[in-house]
């Protein structure tokens, strides 16, 4: 991947999902679904190495997030069930679909925080739904997803609230020291 395209994978618009497709005669390519709605197309890049660059633009490795989040669980090896790059970047693996070559893999990342809802349709399929409206179509069941969905913004409001508390202590610490220093002049 050319260095424009990963600037534009870690610009500041927001990522819904990242999934890899077949683009046709055995190539593959990265989709993204931002924000916006539109969907960004990253040839011969699997979801894999764009979670990676995403974590690294981020100050992150994937190798150590898979490890945190296995110790969080308490379990090293077990399979990951969050990626937490930072506090609007939380990715789900979703099996997505069959794998189109055993070098690629079939799952769709989500973000938790921007997921709108999960509902199943008249043939069985299940289908994730984003804040900007697009629609995905995903294999597993909606009561397994549902449930992921509810521990991933359990884990997402976790974050949060400790975010803003720790942003709270900062500030009082800031006024006191300007308290401080209005004292000394």
């Amino acid at each position: 991947m050319n260095e424009e395209l990963r600037q534009n994978l870690c610009s500041g618009l927001a990522i819904e999902a990242l999934y890899e497709k077949e683009t046709g005669q055995g190539d593959f390519a990265t989709c993204v679904i931002r924000g916006n709605g539109t969907v960004e197309i990253y040839p011969h890049c699997k979801v894999e190495t764009a979670l990676d660059m995403l974590a690294a633009s981020r100050g992150m490795e994937l190798s150590r997030l898979r490890r945190l989040r296995g110790r969080a669980r308490g379990n090293l090896r077990s399979h990951v069930d969050f990626y937490e790059i930072s506090l609007w970047l939380l990715f789900m693996p979703v099996r997505y679909c069959k794998p189109f070559n055993s070098n690629h893999g079939a799952m769709v990342y989500v973000n938790v925080p921007r997921l709108r809802g999960v509902m199943e349709d008249g043939q069985g399929h299940t289908i994730l739904q984003f804040f900007s409206g697009q629609e995905l179509r995903v294999k597993e069941s909606a009561a397994t997803l549902r449930g992921k969905m509810t521990a991933g913004r359990e884990l997402y409001y976790g974050r949060y609230i400790a975010q803003r508390e720790d942003l709270r202590y900062v500030r009082l610490a800031i006024k006191r020291l300007q308290r401080l220093v209005e004292a000394c002049l």
